[in-house]
């Protein structure tokens, strides 16, 4: 704590963990705190109290294929099936329809992803390459990842772009869920060997997501003062107290009237 950052440690990190709508909501709330215009100690309004249990709760999980012929597109589909039976809410995209701008801030991020040519991405997958190896390299410390690479063994660089995503991915600071997985030209059984061993720690994740008690932000508030009435006779100053504040004029009358009586 010091002076450019008066908050303890604690509730920086707490504050950390709100939405824009919260803190918008603890800004005014704040504000109104500081002019005494406080409500009763340590009172939040339910509605916030709840937002912030959700969000404390809430894991977004994100299914990405990334697909040259439709084989990767088909085992997201296969994942994103049996994620939905496992009772985990994912969301399924291709990543022609992904912003790549917005990977930091995803979740749980799981790509399928095929290899073409010489180990290059396919086509609709280049964006997020160039994205995750520009020069501005994105910062995805708060992404947990997998990745499950499709190719043919019978090229040099096989399931290169799977392996180039989850390598870049780990090295920017996400978090690996599971190994990286890899499928040849018969690709079902491992892709499914893969999924089935996916599955249950993405479970896992919501699981303990739901378990663990929602952050809280603890306010005391000072009671609210009760409002006192001040007569206007005692917000004037009364009307020359002294003759030596006395005009020079009416000091000498004040005087010489004195001196009469």
């Amino acid at each position: 704590m010091s002076q450019a950052h008066p908050l303890p440690a604690e509730i920086s990190a707490q504050l950390s963990t709100l939405s824009p709508t919260q803190l918008a909501w603890l800004s005014g709330y704040c504000w109104a705190q500081s002019q005494g215009a406080a409500s009763s100690a340590g009172v939040i309004p339910a509605a916030f109290a709840s937002e912030t249990a959700a969000s404390a709760v809430a894991r977004r999980v994100t299914v990405l294929s990334a697909s040259q012929t439709g084989n990767a597109r088909r085992v997201a589909e296969s994942l994103h099936q049996k994620l939905e039976a496992a009772g985990v809410s994912a969301r399924l995209v291709g990543v022609a329809d992904f912003k790549s701008k917005t990977l930091p801030e995803e979740d749980v991020l799981l790509l399928i992803t095929s290899t073409q040519g010489e180990g290059e991405p396919p086509e609709e997958a280049v964006p997020l390459y160039k994205f995750v190896f520009g020069k501005k390299s994105p910062d995805l410390s708060k992404l947990t990842f997998a990745v499950l690479g499709l190719g043919d063994s019978s090229y040099p660089n096989f399931c290169q772009a799977g392996k180039d995503f989850d390598s870049k991915f780990a090295g920017l600071g996400g978090s690996r869920l599971t190994d990286l997985g890899v499928c040849d030209l018969d690709f079902q059984a491992a892709a499914d060997a893969w999924i089935d061993a996916l599955v249950p720690k993405v479970a896992e994740l919501f699981t303990q997501a739901s378990a663990a008690p929602a952050p809280m932000l603890l306010l005391h508030a000072q009671p609210q003062q009760a409002a006192r009435f001040i007569p206007k006779s005692s917000l004037t100053p009364p009307l020359y107290p002294c003759a030596k504040k006395l005009p020079r004029v009416m000091r000498k009358k004040t005087l010489n009237t004195s001196k009469s009586i």
